[in-house]
């Protein structure tokens, strides 16, 4: 992955919402560079990403690449009890200047669980907030609150070579670029239909 030939997608504008495929709340795509939808003080950085699995299917012709990996993480949840929808690869470079993290954001406007395996060891924690998206809430009124919610630090998760934790979807979370590593990858993984005990099961 950090060779010079595997193929990642560049994401100039917004590393959380140019992510390669449509971020879409009920018929409003989020993919958009329009300063109103995200008003200021806007949390970004630039970033890289290759999208593997989506909508049911690979899309990667290296996806085959990663399946020891998934298959690893579905054996140990429980194969069978839910479906995995997408698969990405995520990579933020050191970065100085961007704030303590970036724009905070679920990953789909569905319920759903969300996953993240670390390949390394790194700074550039992951922060999951206090506050979570209602998936059956009014759309315009939930990408609002995106936006202009003040946002409360439950948990921060620190990239630890083959850690992989999962949480609830609908929490919000970001990403945070590297101060001291050069650059932070991740594997991210979305799943619908999961139990809603897994998170506490033994």
């Amino acid at each position: 992955m950090t060779s010079r030939g595997f193929p990642w997608y560049f994401l100039p504008h917004d590393v959380t919402f140019g992510s390669g495929y449509n971020y879409q709340f009920g018929n409003i795509n989020l993919n958009t560079d329009d300063v109103d939808l995200k008003s200021e003080p806007k949390r970004t950085s630039v970033g890289w990403t290759h999208v593997l699995f989506h909508d049911g299917q690979p899309v990667s012709q290296y996806y085959d690449l990663f399946i020891p990996i998934v298959d690893h993480i579905q054996d140990r949840l429980g194969r069978g009890t839910f479906e995995l929808f997408r698969l990405r690869l995520a990579m933020l470079h050191h970065n100085h200047f961007v704030e303590d993290f970036n724009t905070p954001h679920t990953d789909h406007d569905s319920k759903h669980m969300t996953g993240i395996y670390y390949f390394h060891d790194s700074d550039g924690d992951t922060i999951l907030f206090d506050q979570c998206d209602d998936p059956n809430g009014e759309v315009n009124r939930r990408i609002n609150e995106i936006f202009t919610q003040d946002y409360t630090i439950a948990e921060r998760v620190k990239p630890e070579k083959n850690k992989f934790v999962l949480f609830d979807g609908n929490r919000f979370h970001a990403s945070s670029n590297p101060k001291i590593n050069q650059y932070r990858i991740v594997l991210n993984f979305n799943f619908r239909g999961m139990p809603d005990d897994i998170l506490t099961s033994p």
